[in-house]
Parts: C-alpha cells; sequence; structure tokens
C-alpha cells in the first residue's frame, strides 16, 4: 500500500528557491481548481473586431483547506486552530523588514505532479466550531494562489538589456525601431490593434493623444497613419504633447496629419 503524501505549502523567492521550511497541509484537499488565461485586447468599433493577444499568460490555483485543533489541548486550555491558519496568513503581507510597499512572498502550492507558485491575491477564512471560551477549533480556508507567466511581462531597459545576439519576445523592448522617437529606448512596448491610429494607440496605452508623434513607429507607417494588427509600439510614459514633433515628421513623410 502507497503511503499518502500530503500537500505542501513552500515560502520561495524571486528564483524559486526556499525562503523557508516547507509547510505540510494538515489535511489534503478534496478538490483543486486550476485555471489559465491568456489577456487579450479588442475594439468595440465595428472596422476593428479583430482580437489582439497582449502577451500576458496568468495561471490561478484555488484551493480550500481544513484546519482542525478540536483534539489538541484541552478542556480547560484549548488550542485556537489560529495558530494553523496563521501560518498560510503570513503569505498575504509582506515581511516586517520590507516595508508596507513591498510585494507579498511568493508561496509554491505542490502536491503530487501539481506545481504552482506566486502570490496569495484572496484568502477567506470560515470558522464553525469554537470552544467554551470562544476560541475557533476549526477552520476551512479558502485562498487563491495567482503565477504570472514572466517571460511575457514588459522589461523596463537597462544596461544589457538589449544585448546584442539576444531574442526579443512579443511585449519585451528590442532594438532597432523599438528605440524611442528621440533615439533612446522605449520604457514600454506594446502591440498595436489593426487599423488604430497612432493616436488612438496612445490614448489606449495611457498618454495624452497628441504625444503620437512621439511613438517609436520608425518608418512603418509609409504613407499612412494607421497602424497594422501587432505591430510593436515603443512608447514612454513620459511623453509630452510636444514630443518627436522633429524627429517623427521626417519618418511620416506623406502622411497626412
Amino acid at each position: 500500500m502507497s503511503q499518502l503524501e500530503k500537500a505542501q505549502l513552500q515560502p520561495v523567492k524571486a528564483d524559486g528557491t526556499p525562503d523557508g521550511a516547507a509547510i505540510p497541509v494538515q489535511f489534503n484537499p478534496a478538490t483543486l481548481r486550476l485555471q489559465i488565461s491568456n489577456q487579450v485586447e479588442g475594439s468595440a468599433s465595428r472596422g476593428r473586431q479583430v482580437r489582439q493577444y497582449t502577451g500576458a499568460s496568468s495561471t490561478q490555483l484555488t484551493v480550500e483547506l481544513i484546519f482542525d485543533t478540536a483534539d489538541e489541548g484541552t478542556t480547560d486550555g484549548p488550542v485556537s486552530v489560529r495558530t494553523k491558519t496563521s501560518q498560510v496568513e503570513q503569505f498575504l503581507y509582506p515581511k516586517a523588514d520590507e516595508g508596507q510597499k513591498q510585494a507579498p512572498p511568493r508561496l509554491r502550492f505542490e502536491w503530487g505532479d501539481l506545481v504552482v507558485e506566486g502570490v496569495v491575491e484572496s484568502l477567506n477564512i470560515d470558522l464553525d466550531h469554537f470552544a467554551a471560551n470562544g476560541f475557533p477549533l476549526r477552520a476551512k480556508v479558502g485562498f487563491s494562489l495567482k503565477e504570472q507567466d514572466r517571460r511575457y511581462e514588459l522589461k523596463t531597459a537597462g544596461d544589457g538589456a538589449n544585448a546584442a545576439g539576444s531574442s526579443t519576445r512579443p511585449g519585451e523592448a528590442g532594438s532597432g525601431s523599438l528605440g524611442s522617437a528621440g533615439g533612446g529606448i522605449a520604457a514600454q512596448v506594446a502591440a498595436a490593434l489593426g487599423g488604430e491610429s497612432a493616436a488612438e494607440f496612445a490614448a489606449r496605452v495611457g498618454l495624452d493623444p497628441s504625444a503620437w508623434r512621439g511613438l517609436s513607429l520608425g518608418a512603418s507607417l509609409g504613407g499612412s497613419l494607421s497602424l497594422e494588427a501587432g505591430l510593436e509600439v515603443g512608447f514612454d510614459l513620459g511623453l509630452g504633447a510636444s514630443a518627436g514633433l522633429g524627429v517623427f515628421a521626417g519618418a511620416s513623410a506623406g502622411a497626412s496629419v
């Protein structure tokens, strides 16, 4: 007869290495819900019905665990089940020495061949059995663990970010036409929707629509201001309405402004 394997919660660092002792669950979960999703964007305009994949995917695991301390302690000295639920609650808050603006610690849930690593997005605790003094003795803890596919996250430009010979994935800053209009490296990159104008793109990514001349479009427009579906456009969130006026004029010769 094979031995029962317990699921475990493992605190990990950003690189996936353990960041403390593993926490075995008291009772294995009865069910698990695994949700895998892609992020897409589309326009409600009848002229642009094509939905574009923006290069972001994520995995979300929903877990429900049961903790019980009814058989621990004594009648006069019961043990609160919160001593066990706090082991899961700790993954909602940054460590005391990291400050309130830091991200919560990363958690890896592992059971059999299922391994999901990410950040606890939400947690709820149901307490349903109490001792005479009011101490809770049984709890049902449900939490949602979200794992972001970091291979497709936007990269902030820096030294060596675009080293020669390196490959570029959708959503990452690259070389050549992905530089800023002034010749530097764009801080952000996003895919254009088919048929939208440069001004519409600027508004969609949170810029002043008048700052479209500062987008990193190179000579990709030809004689039109309509963008091709999936075109990677570099931009700087600090662009102003007057950015790139002179530079863009040469790249868009013949276009109607």
